[in-house]
């Protein structure tokens, strides 16, 4: 079970992950997992295709053709959070609209606000009644902003589906259902792809573009497999769509890169439902539990060398364990989705651009944290160099795309 945090989810409810125990997680969970599943997955590789096609075009234009740096936090959580809009509302955002910056804000803050780190008054009572304390007020502000763009949300879909418009999109599904959600149950469902993308998937895509950047070893290791299997880009762009990861090589650098730049270094908390024993350690029922999700990436136990990043590691040992997504039944039920996204971003961007560094990247798991108190843990913002490798063949492939970055 989930501790609950009240003020947050005074409103709209929870997302699955800090959802408590129940009929209703149970419900959102199954609702949600039909959305991720790997048949729906390959349903919507048009939207990461779009969504990908979209990035390269940001990484060219705002890099001026790599002369200068980019600032990739953003358009990488625009990529997220519109693929995940897509999904659920049928609808893209741009870094043009301020809803866009709005909806990612709010959402880094809430995350921010869940760690364990950072956050004492919901672990630590005395706090909440602290004079001096502005966690209380400051998370009514983001519940309020949150209400905002979600009922914004949801009146722009619905306003579409009176119209007789035929949306492709869960909101949607649901309403048609012969057995729809309840409301507050669908909110969960909703809640959790807006939040899920801007946290693991943001967060690994960032730091692997800043690892390659530092490491031009393993950036031409990764070129060099993505040519052994497709000669031309056409081909490069075709991939997407098919139902397979064909190159082993960017599979392993996907699953190294969440292993070693764990995105939820801390789990989210959980609460036991009943009392049970661990080694000689009695664990009573209503004890919150943690999963130190880093430790057991960098256990040395199952990872030979696990300070460094090796990605050949999973193509020797491809049964290895992985700990990003969490474990059990609380599993992120959006690994599939997130690692297929990973995987086409990075294949395209390593063939097409080469990428480096600016004097002040830091690629470290440690040190090169942006804030090492964030539920979310991101690489800090340095810019980083896109360089074409054929700047005409790139423009070429886009302009078929006809992808609008405004």
């Amino acid at each position: 079970m989930e501790p609950v945090l009240g003020i947050i989810a005074g409103t709209l409810g929870t997302t699955i992950g800090t959802a408590g125990f129940g009929d209703a997680l149970k419900k959102g969970r199954k609702a949600t997992a039909a959305e991720l599943s790997k048949p729906a997955v390959k349903a919507n590789l048009g939207k990461i295709d779009l969504e990908t096609r979209h990035l390269l075009q940001e990484l060219l234009v705002y890099g001026s053709e790599g002369q200068h740096p980019v600032l990739v936090s953003k358009p990488i959580k625009r990529l997220t959070l519109s693929l995940s809009l897509s999904i659920c509302y049928g609808r893209r955002v741009y870094l043009g609209d301020p809803l866009t910056h709005d909806i990612i804000d709010v959402e880094d803050e809430i995350l921010k606000f869940r760690s364990m780190t950072d956050n004492l008054q919901d672990y630590l009572p005395l706090f909440r009644i602290w004079p001096l304390n502005s966690y209380s007020r400051r998370a009514v502000e983001l519940r309020k902003r949150r209400d905002a763009y979600v009922l914004r949300l949801n009146e722009e879909i619905e306003a579409k589906l009176q119209a007789g418009s035929n949306q492709d999109c869960l909101y949607a599904k649901n309403m048609t259902s012969s057995h729809p959600l309840p409301v507050k149950e669908l909110s969960t469902v909703l809640l959790t792809f807006l939040s899920g993308g801007l946290a693991t998937a943001s967060s690994t895509i960032h730091w692997s573009l800043t690892l390659l950047a530092t490491r031009p070893d393993i950036q031409e290791a990764a070129y060099k497999a993505i040519r052994n299997v497709y000669t031309n880009d056409k081909q490069l762009f075709e991939s997407c769509m098919l139902d397979t990861e064909e190159i082993p090589y960017i599979s392993a650098l996907v699953r190294e890169s969440l292993r070693y730049y764990t995105p939820s270094r801390l789990a989210l908390p959980r609460l036991t439902v009943q009392t049970f024993q661990y080694e000689d350690k009695i664990i009573p029922e209503g004890t919150t539990v943690i999963l130190n999700t880093y430790a057991c990436n960098m256990d040395p136990n199952l990872f030979e060398d696990p300070e460094t990043f090796r990605p050949e590691r999973w193509l020797e040992h491809p049964d290895l364990p992985i700990f990003s997504y969490g474990l059990g039944y609380r599993m992120c039920a959006g690994y599939t989705l997130a690692n297929r996204e990973i995987y086409v971003l990075l294949t395209r961007i390593i063939a097409l651009f080469e990428i480096g560094p600016s004097p002040d990247t830091d690629a470290d798991h440690i040190t090169g944290c942006a804030d090492p108190s964030h539920q979310a843990m991101a690489p800090k913002n340095s810019g980083l160099y896109f360089r074409p490798r054929d700047v005409n063949k790139i423009k070429d492939i886009l302009a078929q795309g006809h992808v609008d970055i405004i």
